[in-house]
């Protein structure tokens, strides 16, 4: 049998990803909280997965990919009107105060001033174990307070 080209491999490590990546991984007792915005019909875990009372059941994550990289985000309908929610921007909304994201900020060494460095650090894992949060929550905070420099 042939060996699959490099398209072909490619597309096979990203449709693993994308499996990987929204998977829904929470169960019906896990804690969950209104999600901002949209609190009488959804609740988000500590984990980014979202749980729709309409219909009684966790709803998966859209995937998105741009380049060598990606992402995932939660899309909806309410009263017509659809929305899209970046997952660590919808559990840092729904999970930490004014205060906590202070003092995530407060955590920022000076001389780190780029998304490249952030990703480079261990700041995002070292915070996601400290807060018990998925580490796109956190990284959602670091990269809106470096870009607010």
């Amino acid at each position: 049998m042939a060996k699959p080209n490099k398209h072909r491999r490619k597309l096979n490590r990203t449709n693993a990803t994308r499996q990987d990546m929204t998977e829904v991984h929470a169960t019906i007792e896990e804690e969950r909280r209104p999600l901002v915005g949209h609190e009488e019909n959804y609740e988000i875990t500590r984990i980014g997965d979202v749980f729709s009372k309409r219909l009684g059941r966790f709803i998966k994550h859209k995937f998105y990919d741009f380049g060598d990289e990606f992402s995932t985000y939660i899309e909806f309908t309410v009263k017509g009107v659809k929305t899209k929610i970046g997952v660590g921007r919808a559990v840092a909304d729904s999970y930490l105060s004014k205060t906590d994201v202070q003092a995530i900020v407060e955590q920022i060494p000076p001389e780190m001033n780029s998304m490249l460095l952030l990703k480079k650090s261990d700041l995002t894992d070292r915070l996601s174990k400290e807060y018990s949060l998925t580490g796109r929550a956190i990284f959602t905070v670091l990269v809106d307070a470096i870009k607010n420099r």
